[in-house]
């Protein structure tokens, strides 16, 4: 049966490239490479960026801290802080205590001199002074530490009572907040 349709238009391929193709010998899986040198370089390079970010997320360490009100009472020769019971082996072995007042000024106490002691949310209040059940940490235990200061206070004031309590590496610290809390489904 012949050709219903006459041939009137070209080829689609020019005879030099049908040629050129049926002559060169061919691989299998031989196609053109897509990917220039530029772009594996710029590949590689990515690679090794996310391996060395991943190696310093471990090994920088992000500080954990335990917080609560603190206040420096009328004559101004001590601080009172309520922590939560968190922060009483750092303390206990020398650790600083981080006074930021409210007046922007900033306290570091370190030393001998400070009792740390366990105390109940009503004797933390009533030591505080007004306004201080709302500052306080949400802790199955709270202490108390009474801290001397190096050189006596001009006044009183209120503020907020750090503690460092630990490193933690940077990469569980952003895990951790890319992650739902445990039982929100």
């Amino acid at each position: 049966m012949d050709n219903p349709a006459p041939q009137d238009h070209d080829p689609l391929y020019r005879q030099e490239a049908i040629e050129h193709h049926r002559v060169r010998p061919a691989a299998f899986g031989d196609h053109p490479s897509m990917v220039g040198r530029g772009s594996l370089a710029a590949f590689w390079a990515l690679l090794a960026a996310i391996a060395m970010a991943t190696a310093a997320s471990m090994l920088i360490g992000v500080g954990e801290y335990a917080s609560g009100p603190a206040r420096v009472p009328g004559k101004g020769s001590t601080v009172l802080a309520v922590l939560p019971e968190a922060a009483g082996p750092q303390l206990r072995r020398g650790g600083t205590l981080e006074v930021q007042l409210g007046t922007g000024d900033r306290l570091e106490i370190r030393g001998p001199g400070m009792q740390i002691q366990p105390v109940d949310e009503a004797t933390a209040v009533r030591l505080l002074g007004p306004g201080g059940a709302s500052d306080l940490p949400a802790s199955t235990g709270l202490l108390l530490i009474r801290a001397p200061l190096p050189s006596p206070w001009p006044g009183t004031g209120n503020g907020q009572a750090s503690v460092r309590i630990g490193d933690r590496p940077l990469l569980l610290t952003l895990l951790a907040g890319i992650t739902p809390p445990p039982g929100s489904g």
